[in-house]
């Protein structure tokens, strides 16, 4: 009897681990520009999903962003977003990676006191707030698989450790992370 109880803790654990309703999977690593992006954070899988609804009831897909920044005499600034959202169960998550210097293919590591992050924000609402981010003891790697101006494509992979700011011995590991995105610029 105490395996078979063992045996049902054991699956309603892993059942319960992701709060997955959908079986959410990565997406292929891809560099078409078919604006994906996904992650994997402590074996839980991550990708844009669902609508955000304003308080006005317009309501916008969660669709992953990509833009270049032109700075004054230096190479582009690149920030990535997506958002998860779950209405219905009150969930409503947000991505956004910034990194500098972006001007070709290639590896960056992304350092906090450059202006460059990783933000996860995990939990949106007043009450229970909880973000997770780049901090000076983060290690995260950018890597740009596709850099592609005429064609206004990106793509990359992207992994490191965040932190919660509020509880700095709280942290998360998002690996396995990558994008394929068309991108917009702005100046």
């Amino acid at each position: 009897m105490s395996r078979i109880i063992v045996c049902a803790v054991f699956l309603l654990l892993v059942a319960t681990a992701c709060e997955d309703p959908f079986n959410l999977w990565l997406p292929d690593k891809t560099t078409e520009g078919l604006n994906t992006l996904g992650f994997v954070s402590d074996d839980c899988v991550w990708t844009n999903y669902g609508r955000r609804c304003s308080e006005k009831g317009a309501c916008v897909e969660n669709l992953v962003k990509a833009t270049l920044y032109k700075q004054q005499e230096k190479p582009f600034e690149l920030m990535v977003t997506a958002g998860f959202s779950l209405p219905q169960r009150s969930v409503d998550q947000v991505f956004a990676l910034h990194a500098n210097g972006i001007s070709s293919t290639g590896i960056f590591p992304l350092n906090v006191e450059d202006g460059e992050e990783i933000v996860w924000i995990t939990d949106t609402s007043e009450k229970y707030f909880k973000q997770f981010a780049l901090s000076r003891e983060s290690k995260a790697e950018l890597i740009i698989t596709r850099y592609d101006t005429l064609l206004n494509v990106i793509s990359g992979e992207f992994h490191g450790v965040l932190y919660n700011p509020n509880n700095p011995v709280e942290s998360v590991t998002v690996s396995d992370g990558r994008f394929d995105i068309e991108m917009a610029y702005s100046r």
